[in-house]
């Protein structure tokens, strides 16, 4: 039975906070991140985690069981077994992280690294798109740039210019590139029903480590405290620091399908048809992903590529 694969995005539109527990760092709830690159990732777990509640909404446990893996019934019989679910969640990694600019207001930033790991993901499921292309030629680019504080911007973007400007506390000089046009136009038909404007013309692809230092001091770091109901003031340990993805970062992952593993004689869906139907189920509408869901946080849109794998 054939197997397929989905390109996942994860558009956050309010701060979402997936954190990895407790720290005696300056920041009590950490994101959770990459071991490596220490980039900010939503865990596979936590997107099946999600989806699955949301879908246990619908009145459709069939489709539930299927896509996620049958609940261990009272009786585990051969005629009651359990089997496991028809997709797999890979982690979401980053992609695009808003970075606070005096032009343009906030500039979509990313890096080689970044753009090299959706490259990948693309290649395996869309390999003829001309997205692909485009973003081996970036690449090229990406990995002559320097520390002298230049950017690879659109064409026209809102971020060129002869002169130098900011990024937080650093210096950007904007190189235009019509290669960053092109996944710009891509990213923003895909996130934004095509607002090109917005996206594009913000996007800017910086070193990997100009980036790596945005993904440690570009997040939203906020006080929380927790009121003593009787006292009216702050409970004793009540006050803690809490580390959160800012809205309209970007992240990127795949779903993948090797068909149904009911038992049979059951009906047996192939990969494909599995994904779609996941998907016709308005999947892409607005979901909550990670913690602090009561005052609004963690709300992200979801969008897809679709893609075929071969068997």
């Amino acid at each position: 039975m054939s197997s397929a694969s989905d390109v996942l995005f994860v558009h956050a539109l309010s701060p979402v906070h997936v954190g990895s527990g407790s720290s005696v760092d300056i920041v009590d709830l950490p994101l959770i991140r990459e071991h490596a690159t220490g980039f900010p990732l939503i865990p596979g777990s936590s997107m099946k985690g999600a989806l699955r509640a949301w879908v246990g909404t619908l009145d459709d446990a069939e489709l539930e069981d299927e896509v996620f893996g049958s609940r261990k019934g009272a009786d585990d019989t051969a005629e009651n077994a359990t089997f496991a679910g028809a997709v797999a969640f890979s982690d979401a990694r980053l992609l695009l992280l808003p970075v606070r600019s005096s032009r343009g207001v906030f500039a979509m930033a990313t890096c080689a690294i970044a753009l090299r790991r959706f490259q990948r993901i693309l290649a395996e499921t869309t390999p003829k798109d001309p997205v692909v292309q485009a973003l081996g030629r970036l690449l090229v680019k990406a990995g002559e740039l320097t520390d002298d504080g230049s950017a690879l911007v659109a064409p026209k973007s809102l971020l060129a210019g002869s002169a130098r400007w900011s990024l937080e506390d650093l210096e950007a000089k904007g190189v235009e590139n019509a290669d960053v046009g092109e996944v710009g136009l891509f990213l923003a038909k895909k996130l934004l029903d095509g607002e090109d404007d917005y996206l594009t013309g913000r996007l800017c692809v910086l070193p990997d480590e100009v980036f790596q230092y945005f993904t440690e001091q570009a997040t939203e770091v906020v006080a929380r405290i927790r009121i003593d109901p009787k006292r009216r003031t702050v409970q004793r340990g009540g006050l803690w620091n809490e580390e959160n993805l800012p809205a309209e970062t970007v992240l990127v992952g795949v779903t993948h399908s090797f068909g149904s593993r009911r038992p049979e004689p059951a009906p047996r869906r192939s990969g494909r048809e599995i994904l779609d139907a996941l998907w016709a189920k308005d999947v892409h509408r607005l979901h909550t992903f990670g913690g602090k869901e009561t005052v609004g946080h963690g709300r992200v849109r979801l969008s897809r590529v679709q893609g075929e794998v071969a068997s």
